[in-house]
C-alpha cells in the first residue's frame, strides 16, 4: 500500500508536508513503471489531477480514498473514475454531515464500491465506535438501498 503522497495538507497525519504532491501523470507513471508490486495506491480525491490519476492507477492497482478533506461531488467522481476503497474509515476524511455528506456516502452509493467492498477502518483507542463500523459495512448498503439500486438500474439501462 503506497499511501501518500497525494494527501491533504490538512489530514496528512504524521507525513512531512514538504514531500506532499498532486498527482502528476509524469510522478505517478515514473512510480507505477518503477514498482510493479504495488497493490494499493491512496489519493485524496479534491486534489488537481486526481481523477485522471484514479483512472490510470485502477488499471494497475486498487486506488483508494484517504488523507482527505473531499467533499461529496469529487469523491463521487473518484469512485465513478474507478476509486474502489477507504483507507482510516471516518479518519482522515470528513465526518458525514446532512449539507456535505463527504466521502463515505460518496463510496456507498456507487455500486462498483458496494461489488467490492474494501474498508480499512482505523481503529486505536476511542477513534473509531464499532458501532460506524457496522453501519458503514453491514448496514449502508440497505440505508442507501434506493440510492444504489437506482444507480444500478441506470447503469444496466446505459449498457444494455
Amino acid at each position: 500500500h503506497l499511501e501518500g503522497p497525494y494527501f491533504a495538507d490538512s489530514q496528512r497525519g504524521a507525513q512531512d508536508p514538504r514531500y506532499l504532491k498532486t498527482p502528476d501523470p509524469e510522478h505517478y507513471n515514473r512510480i507505477l513503471d518503477a514498482c510493479k508490486n504495488i497493490r494499493r495506491m491512496t489519493v485524496a480525491p479534491e486534489l488537481p489531477g486526481a481523477e485522471e490519476f484514479v483512472r490510470q492507477a485502477s488499471k494497475l492497482c486498487t486506488v483508494s480514498v484517504a488523507h482527505t478533506d473531499s467533499d461529496y461531488d469529487h469523491a463521487r467522481d473518484a469512485f465513478d473514475a474507478g476509486a474502489t476503497h477507504l483507507t482510516h474509515l471516518f479518519n482522515a476524511m470528513p465526518g458525514i454531515h446532512h449539507r456535505n455528506p463527504g466521502v463515505i456516502p460518496a463510496a456507498v452509493e456507487n455500486p462498483q464500491f458496494c461489488r467490492n467492498l474494501s474498508v480499512f477502518p482505523w481503529f486505536r483507542g476511542n477513534f473509531l465506535l464499532l458501532f460506524f463500523v457496522k453501519w458503514a459495512i453491514m448496514g449502508a448498503v440497505e440505508f442507501f438501498g434506493s440510492v444504489v439500486a437506482s444507480r444500478c438500474q441506470s447503469q444496466a439501462k446505459r449498457s444494455t
